[in-house]
């Protein structure tokens, strides 16, 4: 893992771009025994099978139900046409100078990177090979009162017919994810795999995280704010910067790295 020193006003940017929005509910088929907010089930003498449907009022509340053991990120998510992949996140600002309005709808970046020979690598988002339904469409956070620090957004992944390949996702805005309880920038969050898997539009790149340590940061500030996540150790947080913690997810395996 890489340490570095933030220096005051760097900003990190992520490509613009996110899921493709489509039709409100989606029914998928599960091999697991989690409780969905609908759903029936039907065995056979060696699996259990659990379909369940998800509608955009229902994701926050069927994120109650998931966990993220070690509150790692970097799980792969296996999407599928009739198999949905159900990611959760919380969401942190702590920003004191106003609030935000996240777009939700547009907050997850599903990212494709192609090799051409002999010419340089080619970066493009992987959308359109899925359809992606948010928990909402925005959500209001920070300012003085700390409105929404910590709400839960969720994502409903599902893939759309013919395609395949493995893609990884990561978060618009200037943001970071909470890894091991400290606030880091990597290079990706986790994989999404359709189909086969193939082809792999993963980025063979930098694919580390960076943790930003505060010099001499011990009291909130314009610029700085300092809090406690989960229990972990506290933390100093940049204003205007977006912060989110995985905090469950469907139909995958976790730890890729």
């Amino acid at each position: 893992m890489v340490t570095a020193v933030l220096v005051a006003g760097l900003v990190v940017g992520y490509l613009a771009g996110g899921g493709g929005r489509g039709a409100e509910t989606i029914t998928s088929t599960e091999t697991s025994l989690s409780t969905s907010v609908s759903m029936t089930t039907s065995t056979t003498t060696t699996t259990a099978t659990v379909v369940s449907t998800y509608t955009e009022n229902a994701l926050a509340s069927s994120c109650s139900q998931l966990t993220n053991p070690g509150r790692e990120p970097f799980p792969k998510l296996f999407v599928r046409t009739n198999e949905t992949a159900l990611l959760c996140a919380r969401v942190y600002y702590f920003n004191p100078n106003g609030t935000r309005t996240l777009d939700v709808s547009q907050a997850l970046y599903i990212e494709a990177v192609k090799y051409p020979p002999n010419a340089q690598p080619v970066v493009f988002s992987g959308a359109s090979n899925f359809t992606v339904i948010p928990s909402q469409k925005q959500l209001v956070i920070g300012g003085q009162n700390n409105e929404n620090e910590g709400a839960e957004v969720a994502w409903a992944l599902t893939a759309m017919p013919g395609a395949s390949g493995t893609y990884e996702f990561k978060f618009n805005s200037v943001s970071y994810v909470f890894v091991n309880g400290e606030p880091e920038d990597c290079g990706s969050y986790g994989q999404i795999i359709a189909g086969t898997g193939e082809p792999s539009y993963l980025n063979t790149g930098f694919e580390g995280c960076i943790t930003y340590t505060h010099v001499n940061v011990t009291t909130n500030s314009t610029k700085y704010t300092i809090v406690t996540i989960d229990g972990s150790a506290s933390q100093v947080l940049m204003n205007g910067a977006v912060y989110f913690q995985i905090s469950g997810f469907t139909n995958s395996t976790q730890g890729y790295t």
